[in-house]
Parts: structure tokens; C-alpha cells; sequence
């Protein structure tokens, strides 16, 4: 089931996890994004977001 990014914000709430598409054609890009990831999960963790999407 495919559902809206709304939809599915409404009807999964905090159970909902958005991550880009996680396609890589190098090993640089597979590094940038991976040690982002960490580095975003952490800060989050730590009460402060980073690279947050206008809603």
C-alpha cells in the first residue's frame, strides 16, 4: 500500500520514519550520507534537530 506523505504523517504518527531513497552509485556518496545519518540521529537525540524540511 502506497499512502501520501500526509496519510501517512496522520496514520502512523511518531511511528513514522522518512529517509531519502537509499540508492548510492559510489563509495564516497555511501560514506556522506551514512556519517550524516549518525550525525543527525545524535543531535536529535540530543534535542536539536539538524536539516529539518519545511513542513
Amino acid at each position: 500500500m502506497f499512502l501520501q506523505k500526509r496519510e501517512a504523517v496522520e496514520r502512523l504518527g511518531a511511528r513514522l520514519l522518512l529517509t531519502p531513497h537509499l540508492g548510492y552509485v559510489s563509495q564516497a556518496t555511501w560514506a556522506l550520507f551514512y556519517r550524516q545519518t549518525v550525525e543527525a540521529v545524535s543531535v536529535c537525540k540530543a534535542g536539536s534537530p539538524i536539516r529539518v524540511p519545511n513542513a
